[in-house]
């Protein structure tokens, strides 16, 4: 009895360890989704996040447009589907397009002789009765690679040793027929920077000549490019607020016609941009005259914003490193910067005796955040929610991608491969995938953003009533709107936590939106936003 219960004690022992190996590989991941996601509730500026993926993504992507065997090696991948066989960028270094076509077809030809020659002693096997010969299967293979138009009547018609030099024949006036005109384009000498060029206007859409930077080398490419993303967004954010704007205030009733709330839109970029605008100055503009004196007054708010920004910084970088006196209260340093952001720019902050004990590093994060907030809350906020989303519906399909390769990892083993060790590797090139994509997703959509819906927010917001965040995260944005328009913010307000005191829906509640329908036929659908 206890030899037996020995064994299954160290049957079940190998169980746990070999489910902690895999777990391991899924922690690894898990900790670092999670910590970049902590990173942003926690209020980490998410322009920020996403000038380090655009950066990333235009180093990658000129890198590979840039390379001198870019045009090559784009022609040897063209050319091997093209001809159904592998070829190599290298070979054709220093070939015009006729010694390139030239010298692929004759490599098809060479390589596919040998192609030939295995389908053909795979199919009919000379130890095997020729009843047993597989014609269908050959006849199948040169048809689907070369687009031949052999059938296995022809063939059972010829003698074993006939089959090759037959096939042969047809593969080779296939490829002779073979159009590779389109393939000239490769070989070009600026098909690298043209690529290049349609990246961008297709990534950005900013209009580029080829012929401005075909004679830039790939820094100054590469820094010319970054300047004008730079450019982008700083366009992006002035633009914002104003499509907000319009947003909120333009709308369309049921026969299509266009309603324009023109004293709402004066009172609210009024409020928003500190601007003079009047009723009676909007009442007879056309709506593109509004949009542009809209973006007048935010791109003067857009450089108040820069400035803020900027002097904030050095007020920070010159603070003394302890911040508080020996007996714990604010020293005059602090108390003086503390007072110069609540007074001159209006911004939201935690106390100053909670903020004096922060180390250095979340300091910084809260006062410039609590700035951006109380100059640029709507794009903060957009880029938050966006980032939270695409981040959110990755891992998602991540982990249930993580769960098919699981499942089916072990079949590895009877190719004398460890599974564990091909889980983690085709795991973290998974991983790796995810964030290429997240980067991707987020950078496609943040310029393309107009409106955006916030109730994906984890946290819901009831218009018109006072909106109370938490000052140790990111959403101050409801606390800066409130002091935008005001003019000023109460001091001795303490700042509350949102919390959600609404009763429940069950699933065949009326949905609350007022939609008619059924809670579960409404917004409780799995993947609808929560109420």
């Amino acid at each position: 009895i206890e030899g037996a219960q020995k064994k299954v004690e160290d049957r079940n022992f190998e169980i746990r360890k070999n489910l902690l190996e895999y777990d391991e590989v899924m922690d690894q991941q898990r900790k670092n989704i999670y910590g970049y996601r902590q990173r942003i509730l926690e209020g980490a500026n998410c322009k920020d996040l996403i000038l380090e993926m655009l950066e990333r993504q235009i180093g990658e992507h000129l890198e590979t447009y840039l390379d001198k065997r870019y045009g090559t090696d784009s022609f040897a991948e063209w050319a091997s589907g093209v001809l159904a066989i592998e070829l190599s960028g290298k070979d054709f270094v220093a070939l015009d397009f006729e010694g390139a076509e030239s010298f692929a077809k004759s490599e098809a030809e060479r390589k596919s002789e040998r192609l030939i020659h295995d389908a053909i002693d795979e199919n009919l096997p000379e130890a095997e009765d020729p009843e047993d010969w597989n014609w269908n299967a050959l006849a199948t293979f040169a048809n689907s690679r070369w687009r031949t138009r052999i059938t296995d009547r022809d063939l059972k018609t010829l003698q074993r040793d006939d089959v090759s030099d037959h096939i042969f024949t047809l593969v080779r006036d296939a490829i002779d027929k073979v159009d590779m005109s389109e393939g000239a384009k490769f070989l070009e000498g600026d098909y690298g920077t043209r690529s290049a060029v349609s990246w961008i206007q297709g990534k950005f859409g900013i209009p580029l000549d080829a012929a401005e930077v075909r004679n830039l080398d790939a820094a100054q490419f590469t820094r010319k490019v970054r300047e004008l993303v730079d450019q982008l967004y700083n366009q992006k954010e002035i633009e914002y607020p104003v499509l907000k704007i319009l947003g909120d205030r333009i709308q369309r009733d049921p026969s299509g016609q266009k309603l324009v709330d023109r004293e709402g839109i004066a009172k609210q970029g009024r409020d928003r941009f500190q601007a003079s605008f009047t009723e009676d100055q909007f009442r007879t503009m056309a709506s593109e005259d509004i949009r542009a004196e809209l973006l007048r007054a935010s791109e003067d708010w857009q450089q108040r914003a820069i400035y803020a920004v900027n002097a904030t910084r050095e007020q920070l970088a010159s603070l003394p490193a302890t911040l508080t006196n020996p007996d714990g209260s604010v020293n005059e340093a602090f108390d003086k910067f503390y007072q110069w952001l609540r007074n001159e720019h209006l911004v939201v902050l935690p106390t100053a005796e909670e903020l004096a004990h922060l180390d250095r590093e979340k300091l910084e994060r809260q006062v410039m955040m609590g700035v951006e907030m109380r100059y640029r809350f709507e794009i903060r906020h957009m880029e938050r929610i966006l980032v939270l989303e695409i981040l959110d519906e990755a891992w998602k399909n991540h982990l249930l991608a993580m769960d098919h390769l699981r499942s089916s990892v072990s079949l590895r083993g009877y190719a004398q491969v460890d599974p564990k060790v091909e889980y983690k590797r085709e795991g973290m090139r998974m991983f790796d995938q995810l964030w290429n994509n997240v980067g991707e997703r987020v950078t496609d959509l943040v310029f393309k953003v107009e409106q955006i819906d916030e109730s994906v927010l984890i946290q819901n917001y009831d218009e018109g009533q006072e909106r109370k965040d938490d000052a140790t995260g990111a959403g101050l944005e409801g606390a800066v709107a409130t002091a935008s328009q005001n003019g000023q913010a109460d001091a001795d307000a303490k700042i509350e936590p949102i919390r959600n005191n609404s009763p429940k829906v069950g699933r065949n509640d009326p949905c609350p939106c007022g939609s008619g329908k059924k809670f579960k036929h409404c917004h409780g659908k799995p993947g609808m936003a929560a109420i």
